[in-house]
């Protein structure tokens, strides 16, 4: 597994978001992630409710895709 400095993972997102937006990318600072996420990655996304009133009982969990 490689690991990737912050800065790295910083200028791959840019670079993402960039190619993404097109010629829009200089001028405008806001993103449609739900777009970004399912349109220009092709990935879903799943929303869950939960009922719980003490959020240190809460925990989240990310699934990391490889796309090497």
């Amino acid at each position: 597994m490689t690991w990737l400095s912050n800065a790295s993972i910083d200028e791959l997102g840019n670079s993402l978001i960039k190619n993404y937006m097109g010629d829009h990318a200089d001028n405008n600072f806001t993103v449609d992630i739900e777009g970004f996420v399912t349109e220009y990655l092709k990935l879903p996304i799943l929303y869950h409710r939960f009922a719980e009133d003490d959020m240190s009982k809460v925990q989240l969990y990310f699934c990391a895709m490889d796309f090497a």
